[in-house]
């Protein structure tokens, strides 16, 4: 915008538009890498911090985001059942005190209660487990549920609910006498009378069991206060209530059910059989450290390992932390061996480098572990509801099998090559962009316009000095085939030496003598023939002197303006460079005008080389034939002097005599 414009001022501008010039001339460019030494302390160091800080980010990358190790699929299978073989003993010896047991979780809550538990034991055969013998069988304190979990109960509670007080006979003969003397006092109070009178008269007695015509041990049984076959609650509400009774009773197992164990077996299967199939198993406690070690993947662990695995107690309260409900009233923890506890086994398998690997963890809490189980006891109703409590173990299965992946890591290394590159990047867009003048400096060795006319003309005038040079250090000339061949000596070699390093003070004579004879023995040629010394030519000294050209050699120059194009490839021929196009475009014929035509006069330049050198040391150094042009230059020469020492000779005479 104008105002934009007025706001940079007359010089910014006009540096600006000097910029965007430059820019739109080199839009057809195409910009190579190029390494320029520069020498900055502070841009070093801040180089060095540069790469130090991506080369850490770099190698930190490559040890956390390890991608390149790929997940693989696995199949895992856990097989669990539980072993109650082996166990024996009675003693219920788990805790010192069974009232410790009591637990009342409070009216209304729906839990069972423990109370006054006594030790329980097996059964005698397997139809004695009857209401008034609660006893176990092994097989009844083990389980497997649908969901594969084990349970192995410590403690039970029956309910038992008899119907006819668990005596049909005695519903039939006695239960309306007992509920009568039961519900009506007064009439209770009669037969005690009639008790009294016959036990205390014999006479009497004798009388009425004559007038029954039965016995009298059966007149006392008529009169007696029957008794029922259930020492359990009863309800007297009503009749229909009081032909049943039931009953709660609390029992401990006895401390053999920790032998109990639990057998698993673990195997595997991957999609690729980088392992041989073994397995090695490792039980770890809860706190991770190794509990136990099996060669293999068949583990057997009894009940007592894996609660001290998990880190639980029966036999201790339960923590404060665990959330029970319980009787205001009554404010004692319970018992783990009352409620009972949850242990999970958190199975893990995945390779380890030389095989298989399964890492079991096994964790548990106190916690409501119940199985209840209902069974008849008669054929007329009776019932009883058994809830355990005891420990559940269930099983949970994770794989991680890993593989190394050498393509993902040929990506990682591809990616972490270029991430490398990010500092020179970095440093170069600071160095050149944010430095001010010193960018722009910078920018000057590093942004290079490649003309290749000016690389030509630039080599080409080089080699023509050097061919110069050859003309005048020549003392070797050779016809060979109609061709002269031209070099100079080791002589003339160090004489030139001599001539450029005349004012050094860093080399002595003899270390310039040595300097010259080295450049010597890597230049020098033999000439054909055995009269001939070595001697350096124009083929030796060209590549000798363009060792740092951009165009190597001089044949590259012959080859650029070649008009013919016999050497040119097919990818040369499309992307030639458009700066030598100069080399092929028609070039007008020169007028044939003798007085444009400037005479090579070799007499004349010999005479001029020697009034700038002022020196007979060019024509020593010349051949043959410069020789004979430099005795003619100084014949001329000596006349010239000659006329100069008469006028001299005059001046001085007139001095003497006054004139």
């Amino acid at each position: 915008s104008p105002e934009a414009q007025g706001a940079l001022g007359p010089g910014r501008r006009a540096t600006l538009y000097a910029r965007v010039a430059t820019m739109v001339s080199l839009l057809p460019a195409v910009y190579f890498r190029k390494f320029a030494a520069v020498k900055n302390g502070r841009l070093a160091a801040c180089n060095a911090c540069i790469w130090g800080v991506v080369v850490v980010l770099v190698c930190v990358s490559c040890l956390v985001f390890t991608f390149y190790v790929v997940p693989m699929e696995a199949h895992v299978r856990l097989e669990a059942w539980p072993d109650i073989t082996g166990a024996s003993g009675s003693a219920c010896n788990t805790v010192a005190n069974l009232d410790h047991l009591n637990y009342n979780p409070g009216n209304g809550t729906g839990y069972w209660h423990f109370q006054s538990a006594t030790c329980a034991k097996r059964c005698s055969s397997a139809l004695s487990n009857t209401f008034n013998e609660s006893c176990f069988q092994n097989s009844e304190l083990n389980s497997q549920e649908d969901d594969k979990s084990i349970f192995f109960a410590t403690a039970f509670v029956d309910e038992v609910q008899l119907r006819y007080h668990g005596d049909k006979a005695w519903m039939d003969s006695t239960f309306k006498e007992w509920y009568d003397r039961m519900t009506d006092p007064d009439y209770n109070a009669f037969q005690q009378d009639k008790l009294a009178a016959v036990t205390g008269d014999p006479v009497v007695l004798a009388a009425e069991a004559a007038a029954d015509n039965v016995s009298e041990a059966e007149i006392i049984a008529k009169y007696t206060m029957p008794s029922t076959p259930c020492d359990m609650v009863y309800d007297l509400t009503s009749e229909e209530t009081a032909r049943g009774c039931k009953g709660s009773f609390s029992y401990v197992i006895p401390s053999f059910v920790q032998d109990f164990t639990v057998n698993m077996d673990i195997r595997y299967q991957v999609s690729v059989p980088f392992v041989d199939g073994s397995l090695r198993t490792v039980i770890k406690n809860a706190g991770g450290s190794v509990f136990k070690e099996f060669a293999g993947g068949e583990v057997t662990i009894s009940v007592k390992e894996a609660l001290e695995a998990a880190g639980v107690d029966l036999a201790a309260e339960i923590p404060p932390e665990a959330s029970f409900p319980n009787e205001p009233t009554d404010l004692s923890r319970p018992l783990g061996l009352a409620v009972g506890a949850d242990i999970v086994f958190d199975a893990e398998v995945k390779n380890d480098g030389s095989g298989g690997l399964c890492e079991i963890t096994v964790m548990g809490s106190p916690s409501w572990v119940t199985k209840k189980e209902m069974s008849p006891l008669d054929i007329f109703g009776s019932a009883r509801a058994r809830t355990y409590s005891g420990v559940r173990f269930a099983f949970k299965t994770k794989q991680s099998f890993t593989s190394f992946d050498a393509k993902k890591l040929i990506y990682l290394l591809s990616i972490c090559l270029y991430w490398l590159s990010m500092p020179g990047i970095i440093f170069f867009a600071f160095a050149t962009g944010y430095l001010g003048t010193l960018s722009e400096a910078y920018c000057g060795y590093c942004f290079e316009h490649v003309d290749m006319k000016k690389e030509v003309d630039g080599v080409t005038a080089r080699a023509l000095s050097q061919s110069l040079l050859i003309e005048d250090l020549s003392d070797i000339v050779k016809e060979n085939n109609h061709t002269t061949v031209q070099g100079f000596s080791l002589t003339q070699t160090r004489h030139r030496f001599e001539d450029i390093l005349r004012n050094s003070s860093v080399l002595s004579v003899p270390e310039q003598d040595l300097l010259a004879q080295f450049f010597y023995d890597n230049t020098a040629v033999e000439m054909h023939g055995h009269d001939h010394p070595d001697a350096i030519t124009i083929e030796e000294l060209l590549p000798a002197s363009m060792s740092n050209e951009n165009i190597r050699t001089f044949s590259d120059v012959l080859s650029v303006i070649d008009q013919t194009g016999a050497d040119k490839t097919a990818l040369e021929e499309v992307f030639f460079d458009q700066t030598l196009s100069v080399f092929s475009e028609p070039r007008p014929k020169l007028a044939k005008d003798a007085g444009k035509i400037i005479p090579h006069d070799k007499k004349a330049m010999l005479m001029n080389r020697l009034k700038l050198h002022s020196s007979l040391w060019v024509v020593q150094r010349c051949n043959l034939t410069r020789i004979r042009l430099g005795q003619e230059a100084l014949d001329e020469k000596m006349q010239t002097l000659e006329k100069a020492g008469a006028v001299l000779e005059d001046l001085a005479r007139r001095i003497e005599n006054g004139d």
